[in-house]
Order: structure tokens, then sequence, then C-alpha cells
């Protein structure tokens, strides 16, 4: 039991430094967030979509950098946010004071009341006494000297933070699983010539040198766009009968932007730093509107490589239509 005590007491003197750093990183984090909140609808109307999802980017580095460098001119120094870990550790140590028993609670030991009703302090009684009791044999089960109640607040914490990481990284593998292999069996590689032909034109027109690959789903999946490792776009089963050949080609555009910009991985890397803050409503908002800005921006960016009467029709009545979903 000491040797186990013994390999946990390294881990408990690293908690509060741990839980400082990541308190400090969300609550930067969201001020960070507020902030672009803030440009976005100051600037809605001069800054382009582009910069404004750009503005996520910067968002997304900053929360995944470990440390950055310090500065006297920190927006952060505003909001007193330069020693977060001592503010931390100074309320669980005023916690743990408020759970510990005081020195009165302790029963008394230098008072003895003899058989005669006589209080003797100090006396030959309570020597006598104490002499003649058996030692107490040592219990390997009590905890090791050194771990205090303000110990077990931080590893309370540690621990529930533990499990809210554990329960939305099995919950989100899970979900990615089961749409893996809804797309292994429900979809197939036969893929009409003249879309590989479109495919390819659209490619070629975007620079993409990649090799994606084209499945039709019968799931009832819109288009999307699909693995990071070996992108393949989604196709619905009916889309020849659906959509038009220059709506298809607005489709492969879509989809062909979100490759070349990276935008799976940027989802992935936000969804790294949703699991590990978890518990931080402000950054579940900023995904959502990150997204949308993401969609936003791809869509300027689609426009941009076709005509101006082409932009009309995919602004006007395709888009609602192609995109249900995407990117997953």
């Amino acid at each position: 039991m000491t040797m186990v005590w013994n390999a946990v007491m390294p881990l408990l003197r690293w908690l509060p430094g741990f839980l400082g750093w990541l308190f400090q990183i969300s609550v930067m984090v969201s001020i960070l967030v507020g902030l672009v909140l803030l440009l976005k609808w100051a600037l809605k109307e001069w800054l382009p979509i582009k910069w404004q999802y750009a503005l996520w980017l910067i968002v997304l580095l900053r929360a995944l950098l470990p440390w950055a460098p310090e500065s006297s001119i920190s927006m952060y120094n505003l909001f007193s946010l330069s020693e977060p870990s001592g503010r931390i550790d100074a309320l669980i140590t005023q916690v743990a004071e408020q759970r510990q028993p005081g020195p009165d609670a302790a029963e008394p030991a230098a008072e003895e009341t003899l058989p005669n009703g006589v209080a003797e302090v100090g006396g030959e009684a309570a020597k006598t006494k104490t002499a003649a009791a058996p030692a107490e044999p040592a219990d390997s089960s009590r905890q090791p000297a050194g771990l205090t109640p303000k110990d077990g607040i931080y590893a309370g914490l540690f621990g529930l933070w533990l499990a809210g990481v554990i329960a939305l990284s099995v919950y989100l593998f899970r979900i990615n699983r089961r749409f893996a292999k809804s797309i292994v069996i429900g979809s197939n590689g036969m893929v009409n010539p003249e879309l590989e032909e479109l495919l390819q034109s659209c490619q070629h027109k975007l620079g993409v040198r990649r090799k994606i690959s084209l499945r039709m789903t019968d799931q009832g999946s819109g288009p999307a766009l699909h693995a990071l490792r070996s992108p393949k776009i989604l196709l619905p089963a009916t889309i020849a009968d659906q959509f038009s050949a220059n709506e298809i080609k607005y489709i492969f555009l879509h989809e062909l932007v979100h490759h070349k910009r990276k935008d799976i991985a940027v989802n992935w890397a936000m969804t790294v730093l949703l699991i590990m803050h978890w518990f931080n409503p402000v950054l579940w908002y900023a995904y959502r509107k990150m997204r949308e800005d993401q969609e936003l921006s791809c869509d300027a960016k689609t426009v941009s490589y076709i005509g101006s009467d082409e932009a009309k029709q995919y602004a006007n009545g395709c888009h609602p239509r192609l995109f249900e979903r995407h990117m997953l």
C-alpha cells in the first residue's frame, strides 16, 4: 500500500499546476472568443467573411498552444490572469481548511479523572495508565503523512475533469465509427464516368492534385467530404436525378474548397479543444459560430471559381438544397 501511495504522491503534487494551467487557458480563450465576437459585430459590413473565419483560427491556435510569450502589454493583464493557478490554490486551500477539524475538536489527553473523583494532571496515575496500555499496532490502511484535504480536493476535481474527457471521447468515437461503418456498408464506388470527369475538371481548376474518390451512398446523407487521410466525397445515389450537371459541379467545388483549406483538420483540432474544455460553454458556442463562418467562407471561395451568372444561381436557388451535411 505504501508503494502505491509513493507512486501517487508525485501526481498529486502535479495536479495544482495542471488544473491551474487548464483554467488559465480556458479563461483566456473565452476572453479571446468574446473579442472575436465583438470584432465580427463591429466590422461585419467591412470585414470579408474569409477574415471573419480566420479570426476563429487564431482562437484555435492560442487554445492549443501549451504556452505563449509573456508581454507587459498583453490584453490578459487587464483581467488579472497572470497567476490563475495561485488563485485557484488559495481558494482550494480555504475550502480545505474549512473541511479540516480545528484543534478544539481533539480529545483532551492531559487531564485524567481518578476513581475517587479527583482530577490529576500529569500525575503518577496518568503515567501508570499510559505505561500499562499496550502499544497500538500500526494501521497500514491509513493515508501516509503528507496527504492533505487540499490534495483530496485537487484529486476530486481532476477525476471529474477526466471523467468528462473520457465520456465525451467515447461518445464522439462511437458516433464517428458508426458513421464510417454506414459508409462502408451503404456506399459503393460504382460512379458514373461523367461524374468522375467532372470531379477531375474541378480538381484541376482548384489545383488539387491529391486523389479524391467518389462514393455513392443510399444512407440518406447529403453531399459530404469525409476522412482526412483518404478523402472521399459522398454523394446521394440519386444525385444525377435530383441535380443538374452545373449543380453537381457546385457540389464538387464546394467540397474541394473544404479539402484545400484543410477544414476537416481544423474541425478535428477544435474537437480536441472541446474535449479538453468540455466544461466551458463559451467554447461550445464558439465552435458552432466557427462552423457557420467556415461554411460561409467556403461559399464565398466557391463563388470565386464560377461565373457571375452561375454565382447568382448558386446563391439564390442551389445552395440550400445542395448542402445538408458535410465534412464528417
